[in-house]
Formats: structure tokens, C-alpha cells, sequence
């Protein structure tokens, strides 16, 4: 592999590794992986981690939204609803 290889593999690496800070609620958090969860990233977005639903059960109007490299996931209505609340 030449050098200018290896900086370009560099550049692709550090344009896909991110770093982020957990900002479940606490009344959310578990202590084992596979729950609910919400992080926001040094790329300013939020990361949601949730049930991947199955598509083919899911509304058309959820469906039309899917792209590429894309899915949908579900969680809880409070976690949302905690997070953007003002208490």
C-alpha cells in the first residue's frame, strides 16, 4: 500500500469513527445491553438505540421514509418525551 493510500484509509476512518456521551434519562438506563438508549455525538446528532422493527408490519408512510443504509427502530414514547422536557 503507498502512503497516499494509507492517509486516504486514515481519512475514511476518521470521518467514520465518533465519539459519544450517553444521555438516556436515568430512569431509562439498564445496567445489561439490549435496552433503550440515547447518545449525542461530537457530529452534532443523536444516536437512538432501539427495537429494529420489521418493515414489512410497518406503515406505509414509515416505509416510504427508509433509505439506503437506513432503518427503523422503536422506543419507548417517555424516553423521547424525558429527554425534551424541562423539568
Amino acid at each position: 500500500m503507498t502512503e497516499k493510500e494509507e492517509n486516504m484509509n486514515k481519512d475514511k476512518e476518521s470521518k467514520t469513527k465518533f465519539t459519544a456521551v450517553e444521555i438516556t434519562p436515568a430512569n431509562f438506563r439498564c445496567v445489561s445491553c439490549a435496552c433503550p438508549s440515547a447518545f449525542e455525538t461530537d457530529r452534532g446528532t443523536f444516536v437512538l438505540v432501539g427495537k429494529k422493527i420489521n418493515l414489512n408490519d410497518a406503515p406505509e408512510k414509515i416505509r416510504n421514509k427508509i433509505g439506503a443504509g437506513e432503518t427503523a427502530i422503536e422506543i419507548p414514547k417517555g424516553l423521547i418525551t424525558k429527554l425534551f422536557s424541562k423539568e
